[in-house]
């Protein structure tokens, strides 16, 4: 016996029809007399001083609601995306804190470290292509654990300490250093603080090496950015630091650095970011 054929229709044109036949249930309901006039020339004919609608004003009807719906999706999608491209995003300052059990899913990269797993195939490009241009640039340190942040501020307090200052002023210096538990970019996993191979001290002197030089001007490419740029640290509360670079994604780090901003800046001007990959 011979199958028969099934007809499969496409879902936007099933969508389509589904609209058409909800602007007919509409007119029915709302216009009466117009619709059947559209639908029963006869009719028409017999309803005098009545305008029909005709095929063309049907056709408009229709595009009009269709494109509205395809309008209405295309905002849809970009809102998910939108809601989707926040991870990258995520503000960690001195003024918006992590909480001590935020989850990071993470995974290896260079010299031991860890990163967001989201953020590893950038940061394993951008390093690849620095070694191509003949640049060496180590991963000194990436994602750190509330614990670990605890530990590293603890211990800068107690230092100030021994210098002569007071519990409180070593707290507060100590904060512009080594940022206080839970407000660390590191907790996310989405930083990393890069060196140059032939010097690996995390200090301002790291712009004058050819790494920094090299990721200043190719970092955006890989979706990162300096996060905590000169002249910025009343607004980000935190000191100048060379090596500390921050994912944020293409789109994100382009605008930021091509504008000269820190992040704080641009979610200031764009606080749902603007839509990215």
């Amino acid at each position: 016996m011979k199958k028969e054929k099934r007809q499969h229709l496409h879902y936007p044109k099933l969508i389509h029809i589904l609209y058409r036949a909800a602007l007919t249930a509409v007119l029915l309901a709302g216009t009466g007399i117009l619709l059947l006039s559209a639908l029963q020339p006869d009719l028409a004919k017999a309803s005098s001083g009545t305008r029909m609608l005709c095929h063309h004003d049907m056709e408009y009807i229709c595009g009009s609601i269709w494109e509205a719906y395809q309008e209405e999706q295309r905002q849809k999608e970009a809102s998910e995306e939108r809601a989707l491209d926040q991870w990258r995003l995520v503000l960690v300052n001195p003024w918006n804190s992590l909480e001590e059990d935020y989850e990071v899913k993470r995974t290896g990269v260079e010299n031991g470290q860890y990163v967001d797993e989201r953020i590893a195939e950038a940061l394993n490009a951008m390093l690849k292509a620095a070694r191509e241009d003949g640049i060496g640039i180590r991963v000194i340190s990436g994602y750190r654990s509330y614990k670990r942040q605890m530990m590293l501020y603890e211990n800068k307090v107690r230092r100030l300490k021994r210098q002569g200052y007071t519990q409180e002023e070593a707290e507060a210096e100590a904060a512009t250093v080594v940022a206080v538990p839970g407000t660390s970019e590191h907790m996310t996993g989405l930083a990393v603080d890069l060196a140059s191979e032939d010097n690996t001290a995390l200090e301002e002197e790291q712009e004058n090496t050819l790494s920094y030089q090299w990721l200043l001007k190719h970092c955006m490419e890989y979706g990162f950015i300096v996060r905590y740029p000169e002249g910025k640290e009343a607004v980000t509360g935190i000191i100048y630091e060379p090596w500390h670079f921050r994912y944020v994604g293409r789109t994100h780090a382009e605008i930021i650095m091509k504008n000269g901003w820190c992040l704080e800046e641009y979610l200031e001007r764009y606080p749902d970011g603007i839509f990215a990959e």
